[in-house]
């Protein structure tokens, strides 16, 4: 029965030539291993699979529930205040002669401030409601973009772990036919050795590109509420990127439909609407008062007004807060503004410059590198090249298909993120 050993005790105990060829034996047989690993159940999803269920994320939910808070906000600023009852209840004992007797009363009081003030909070309050819309609909592109981000990741550790597989299994079978030459007396033992370390570096590559994906399936499916195991295929073509818009577009689309200047705008209202109602609040307040008094001696009967006076301050300093407050959101205002066009110029790079390097990778690079495999295959075959400039070649193409996967994989995300934030609606 063979006797597993460690790739690090292999290192302490032996030479590292050996080590080396006892490594490139293990990882011969990791795709044997590998497949006999329980494989969980395979669950394709879309990306509008995935879009249609936003709404139904504690995220937006949150967002959603705070959207209806604003809006029974407004019910209760439109209110009108309830009256205020008090009653008075005494035992009167004369001071001369004569009965002693319980004595009580009534007093009705209807606030009147409120007459002055519900307009401004009204309008505070629908400015609440129209900057928790436009704050719901920055949290829905967000989730949005962030789940862009999961997916298009998901599906290039896809092409990637894809790739690495079936590089691994040319490798494999290049390394059965240096083994039958060897054997046959045709080729160099040198040789062999050479394509096992070549072949065990792939294979560990490969183990890699598939823990790199394992972690990217269970980091989308937790967002989907769905078991960190869950083996998720996504279903979509990496190579067919968006189209782009150009940069006045984009900034454009940013000054009018992004969600951050909406929300500047609402906060701006709702400020505004404080300062007139801190304005309005100098009228000083006023309340009538209904009562009824039943004495022992007689019975009374009235009216009364209450008005508050503003012997100390006019509300000076709450109006000079409340306009403070709102030069520095109109302050802030602009400052989210050039955040926003810059973030916008920055995506929009990132996007022309990834589809642009994807595309040379496609045109130049992928055939270039192909090509040259190709012939340095066949010039193996045929003895006229040795294996390490074969295993050059190899390499060099592989490279370049990886960086291939990382810019299609950063332009699609860049891309989409970018029409997510610049669309109209909330995705």
């Amino acid at each position: 029965m063979q006797q597993h050993i460690s790739a690090v005790a292999l290192r302490r105990r032996i030479s590292p030539l050996l080590g080396c060829i006892t490594a490139a034996l293990i990882a011969a047989h990791s795709g044997a291993l590998y497949a006999q690993a329980p494989a969980a159940q395979r669950l394709e999803v879309s990306w509008p699979d995935i879009a249609a269920l936003i709404e139904k994320m504690p995220p937006i939910a949150a967002g959603q529930h705070e959207l209806e808070a604003a809006r029974a906000h407004v019910r209760a600023e439109r209110a009108v205040p309830n009256p205020e009852l008090g009653g008075t209840l005494a035992w009167s004992v004369p001071r001369d002669e004569g009965a002693s007797g319980l004595e009580w009363g009534l007093s009705l009081t209807m606030p009147l401030e409120w007459i002055a003030e519900r307009a401004p909070k009204t309008r505070a309050a629908n400015a609440r409601v129209d900057w928790q819309q436009a704050e719901t609909a920055q949290l829905r592109k967000a989730v949005y973009a962030q789940l862009q981000e999961l997916f298009w990741t998901l599906v290039a550790a896809q092409e990637s772990a894809a790739l690495l597989d079936e590089l691994l299994g040319q490798s494999q079978e290049w390394t059965r036919l240096i083994q039958l030459r060897v054997d046959r007396g045709e080729g160099r033992p040198s040789e062999l050795v050479r394509a096992e370390i070549e072949t065990a570096q792939l294979a560990l590559q490969r183990d890699d590109a598939h823990a790199t994906l394992r972690a990217h399936q269970g980091t989308l499916a937790l967002w989907l509420s769905l078991p960190a195991d869950t083996a998720l295929h996504a279903v979509a073509e990496l190579r067919e990127l968006p189209a782009l818009i150009t940069r006045d577009e984009a900034l454009a689309k940013a000054a009018a439909h992004h969600p951050s200047a909406q929300r500047s705008a609402a906060h701006i209202r709702v400020l505004e609407s404080d300062v007139a109602l801190e304005k309005r609040s100098r009228v000083p307040h006023f309340s009538i008062t209904g009562f009824v008094d039943r004495e022992l001696e007689r019975n009374a009967f009235g009216a009364g007004l209450n008005a508050e006076l503003p012997l100390w301050h006019w509300r000076s300093g709450r109006i000079a807060q409340a306009a403070a407050q709102l030069a520095a959101a109109r302050s802030t205002a602009d400052a989210e503004r050039l955040q926003v066009q810059t973030s916008v110029l920055h995506a929009h790079t990132t996007c022309e410059q990834a589809a642009t390097r994807a595309a040379q990778f496609r045109d130049r690079w992928l055939p270039r590198t192909q090509s040259l495999t190709d012939s340095m295959t066949q010039s193996f075959s045929l003895g006229e090249a040795n294996l390490l400039e074969l295993i050059d070649a190899r390499r060099s193409h592989i490279d370049v298909q990886q960086q291939y996967i990382t810019a299609l994989c950063e332009a699609q995300i860049s891309c989409r993120q970018l029409d997510a934030w610049l669309a109209e609606e909330a995705p």
